[in-house]
């Protein structure tokens, strides 16, 4: 690895980067698409009067793809965690007068607890 140039590197881990996502997705949309056959994706109109399949979406792949920051990136990557995680625990302890950094920080320890202390998880 060290041999390789420095674009090479990159391009390395950026092609290793997506195969690590690749069964996430692959398990996001999969379950996405199931969920939307069986009618539970259902959200709704938008402005225009088409219907919004999205109520069960966990990813959007494009999203977090294309992505400039790590906030849209952590939006758009396992959405009903992160929503969990902003409702019940970030926006209650804000709500207690915690201070925002510590309020994330919570939040990032509980998260860590939810998905394991696991190398390479």
């Amino acid at each position: 690895y060290l041999a390789y140039s420095l674009p090479a590197r990159i391009g390395y881990l950026w092609i290793s980067g997506g195969l690590y996502r690749f069964p996430y997705y692959l398990a996001w949309v999969l379950a996405d698409s199931a969920c939307t056959l069986a009618g539970l994706g259902y959200n709704g109109s938008d402005a225009e009067g088409k219907p919004r399949w999205d109520r069960v979406s966990n990813c959007d792949v494009v999203g977090v793809e294309t992505a400039q920051s790590v906030r849209v990136v952590m939006a758009e990557w396992n959405k009903g965690t992160n929503h969990w995680l902003r409702h019940y625990v970030y926006e209650r302890l804000l709500a207690v007068k915690c201070p925002r950094g510590l309020a994330t920080l919570a939040t990032f320890l509980v998260s860590a607890f939810w998905h394991g202390f696991y190398a390479g998880y």
